[in-house]
């Protein structure tokens, strides 16, 4: 799938919505899904990459998520397919039996891995921070114009 995305000049998260959808509508014409279905089916498929990037930041959260186990499931007959290589999976059956201490110890080796990988993105400008707005400062200042306080 990734290949096929490079190929066309879509990003791998593109390619998995397109899919994602695709998938999605193929089904509903042979069977009806609710939205209460599907819904969380779309949640599910789309911790798959954040399962597999493990950012230290997101991996207590994505634990704790109420569909994680559903998701690590996923991945479990993702790998089994080989559509998704075993250390994933296997990495996760470690966090889950790991005690506080080895978590923390899990979390920093894999953020070691995950900083060399990013990328800035192009939309913050050049020292990485989002624009202000200026809707505040023009609101200064013409209050300070007018006389009143803030």
């Amino acid at each position: 799938m990734r290949r096929d995305a490079e190929d066309r000049g879509m990003t791998a998260l593109d390619a998995f919505s397109k899919a994602e959808d695709s998938v999605l509508s193929e089904q509903c014409q042979c069977t009806v899904i609710p939205r209460r279905v599907s819904g969380p089916v779309r949640e599910i498929w789309g911790m798959q990459r954040k399962l597999e990037q493990r950012r230290p930041n997101q991996v207590r959260s994505l634990y704790q998520d109420k569909r994680f186990r559903a998701a690590y499931d996923f991945m479990q007959l993702r790998a089994n397919i080989g559509e998704l290589d075993q250390s994933h999976v296997d990495w996760w059956d470690r966090w889950q039996s790991a005690d506080e201490e080895q978590r923390s110890a899990m979390c920093r080796e894999s953020g070691s891995g995950q900083r060399a990988e990013h990328k800035p993105n192009k939309n913050r400008g050049n020292k990485g921070r989002p624009r202000r707005s200026r809707t505040r400062s023009r609101y200064r200042s013409r209050s300070k114009q007018q006389g009143t306080s803030n």
